[in-house]
């Protein structure tokens, strides 16, 4: 079967789209697109497809698919079920993060984790679980992913001779 391509709206003066969903939903489809897509599962069961890769999932997963990966996420649940918020999503280009690592260059230490998301990168209930509380709905869908310098979650890190940063 052959994914669909999903085309990604990302407004006018904005670097990202944030949103959210529940079931049904038209993007709950194994699907494309060009964007990087941060995924996470607010609610229900079920197995997840990206790229080649088939595991299970739970609320709290949180999945960074790179550009053209296709994915979907297929829950455990008895049809015509409705499901009021499934999903939570930020999605971003390639010439957004291109252009906010020129004008950060500190950011090129994402570069590894971006390069691995081209397959798929599962994160860790622990970051999921610390991002959970910055990632809430708003009235106006989810654009408002906030983080103050006191919300952000941190590691603390170490630069070896050679340049590379460490995890202490």
């Amino acid at each position: 079967m052959e994914p669909d391509l999903e085309l990604v709206q990302i407004s006018p003066g904005e670097s990202f789209a944030a949103w959210s969903h529940g079931y049904p939903f038209r993007t709950v489809r194994w699907h494309f697109h060009p964007e990087y897509e941060l995924h996470m599962v607010a609610a229900t069961t079920g197995r997840y497809f990206v790229g080649d890769f088939i595991g299970n999932f739970a609320p709290g997963n949180l999945v960074l698919t790179g550009p053209n990966l296709p994915h979907n996420w297929v829950s455990d649940i008895p049809p015509g079920t409705s499901i009021p918020l499934r999903y939570r999503i930020i999605q971003f280009s390639e010439e957004f993060v291109d252009g906010a690592i020129k004008a950060l260059p500190e950011l090129a230490a994402l570069q590894p984790v971006l390069e691995s998301s081209r397959r798929g990168v599962l994160f860790s209930s622990e970051t999921s679980r610390r991002l959970s509380p910055g990632w809430s709905s708003g009235s106006g869908g989810m654009r408002s992913v906030r983080y103050g310098w006191s919300d952000m979650p941190t590691t603390t890190c170490s630069y070896s001779s050679d340049g590379r940063m460490r995890r202490r």
